[in-house]
């Protein structure tokens, strides 16, 4: 059995290539491996993270209110970056490992796609601080160079940073999503995104309590499309509410310098809404537009006006599902760190 040295997360594992990696006993019921399974019981589940926004089943000749439409389709394609890699982590932490000391653990080899057409070969490391905290790390290699322990380059790295559970965990993870296509061509997103958690309530109080999920995207796009670069924050209700805020640079002026769009979004479970947003810097210069916008449960725009004349305002704010305004709140300190 061959064996690979890897030095990743400031450790020196040494794992075997040809070892596989089982199955989990059931319940933790093996008390070595206690350690790496409590790190998978509080690593959130892909659909912990989602971005569930209200979908209409309208046909398409109904003209949907733009900033209904602007929510979905970046909840969209927040949670297509968020959940894949995430997917992939969740059931490898759940196999047993190939190689463990007291608090540090390896996973591997994988390789990725159909049968044996993967490119990659994977392996994941955990380790287990003094503190409690979890530092994890997915490394892949091109599977004619999986005997090189040099070749690997890192492709997730996250850390759990509390918690006794998923119910109240709270951490974060990297993507390198340029790192990952150039592994494998039929990998089309590009850029690096950061993801960060916290479902302990602490900072949704306001809405009564629940998850918070950041996403900070830098240049993510498709292999040859417009990267996209902001921040997103969603807070969520079991009965389906939720609270989508956006801070993203988008250039709208006549030079190439970019705008600051900040909006937040507000549904009820019924699907009902209403955004509120303000855009300032780039060509706007000192002036700073804000917006409103609301939409029924049909997902039809039943009030719109900004204060600077951009578009004709519509409706009456008191068809609103919302009363008042309301705009992005400052992330949590520690994720406010992650965004840059």
């Amino acid at each position: 059995m061959r064996s690979i040295r890897f030095d990743v997360l400031g450790l020196a594992m040494v794992v075997g290539a040809g070892c596989g990696s089982g199955d989990a006993p059931d319940g933790g019921s093996d008390p070595s491996l206690d350690g790496a399974y409590a790190l998978a019981d509080l690593l959130p589940h892909p659909a912990d993270v989602e971005v569930l926004t209200p979908e209409s089943s309208a046909l398409s000749a109904v003209e949907w209110d733009p900033y209904y439409t602007l929510t979905r389709q970046v909840s969209g394609d927040v949670n297509s970056l968020v959940t894949n890699w995430l997917e992939v982590i969740h059931d490898i932490v759940r196999l047993t490992p190939v190689a463990e000391s007291e608090d540090s653990w390896a996973w591997g080899p994988f390789h990725q796609g159909e049968g044996g057409l993967g490119p990659t070969t994977e392996y994941f490391f955990a380790e287990r601080h003094p503190d409690g905290t979890y530092s994890y790390a997915l490394m892949e290699a091109a599977r004619a160079d999986e005997d090189d322990g040099d070749a690997y380059v890192g492709i997730v790295a996250g850390k759990v940073l509390g918690g006794s559970g998923v119910e109240d965990s709270f951490g974060w993870f990297a993507v390198d999503f340029t790192a990952a296509a150039s592994m494998d061509p039929t990998r089309e997103t590009v850029g690096q995104a950061v993801f960060a958690y916290d479902f302990t309530g602490t900072y949704t109080a306001e809405w009564g309590g629940g998850p918070l999920v950041m996403s900070v995207l830098d240049d993510v796009s498709e292999v040859e499309g417009e990267g996209a670069s902001g921040t997103y924050a969603y807070y969520r209700r079991p009965d389906g509410a939720g609270v989508l805020d956006l801070r993203v640079q988008e250039d709208i002026g006549a030079s190439a310098s970019e705008e600051l769009w900040e909006i937040r979004s507000r549904w009820t479970a019924d699907g009902a809404g209403r955004s509120d947003g303000r855009i300032a810097g780039g060509d706007l210069g000192a002036t700073v537009v804000t917006l409103h916008d609301c939409w029924a449960e049909t997902f039809t725009t039943v009030w719109y006006e900004d204060d600077s004349g951009w578009n004709e305002p519509a409706g009456s704010e008191s068809a609103c599902a919302f009363a008042d305004e309301s705009f992005p709140s400052p992330l949590p300190a520690w994720m406010a760190a992650l965004s840059g």
